[in-house]
């Protein structure tokens, strides 16, 4: 039993990364398929489709790269729930790009607000699991709040993009470009931040 349990902890990040590798080609894909050349460099260049873009494309990176670093320093036994979240940041991609419209940009906050819940779930999801393993404990030592803040800011992003999608229809497009504005700041500041707690890991002379 303890042959079988060490084994699938160690098939885990190769399940985890093939999949998600797979989920964030087919976004990528799709998003590429569908770009509209006029409304990016054209006589109808449109400030909004541009920003829809840089977020769309920083989610596609942003969960490959959290999932390719997370399942390659963490491991945990998974179970159906681990298959199910990359399928539903699937869907929530599959949104996100679906999503993209210059003019009505309120399904599009949605779905981001889908994205993030899935963010904080599956962050969740990681960190409860990945406590319980002693393989575990050295690095999440390092690592310091890096789950409690990725918890909570997915959420505050959630709540955040449920508010511009509500308050989306009923402002003009210079409003609209803004709240599009600062999702692709959450982006980049996300990013730099968690940047910074991998970097502390891998800096740090504790063998792990």
């Amino acid at each position: 039993m303890i042959q079988l349990r060490q084994q699938v902890k160690d098939a885990s990040p190769t399940f985890y990364l093939t999949l998600i590798s797979i989920i964030s080609s087919l976004a990528f894909g799709y998003l590429l398929s569908g770009l509209k050349l006029d409304l990016l460099f054209g006589n109808a260049w449109k400030l909004l489709y541009w920003l829809q873009i840089t977020a769309t494309l920083q989610a596609i990176i942003i969960m490959w790269h959290e999932f390719a670093m997370s399942t390659v320093t963490f491991k945990w036994v998974i179970n159906y729930i681990d298959s199910l979240i990359p399928f539903l940041f699937g869907i929530a991609l599959f949104a996100i790009v679906t999503s993209i419209n210059p003019t009505e940009p309120q399904i599009r906050f949605y779905s981001f607000a889908g994205f993030s819940l899935v963010g904080s779930i599956a962050y969740k999801n990681q960190f409860l699991k990945s406590r319980k393993e002693h393989d575990n404990k050295q690095v999440i030592k390092i690592l310091g709040n890096y789950h409690s803040f990725a918890i909570q800011f997915s959420l505050v992003c959630t709540i955040l993009f449920l508010v511009f999608g509500i308050i989306s229809p009923i402002v003009d497009s210079k409003i609209n470009s803004i709240f599009l504005s600062i999702s692709n700041i959450l982006c980049i500041g996300y990013v730099i931040l968690v940047h910074r707690c991998w970097s502390k890991a891998f800096s740090s002379s504790t063998d792990v």
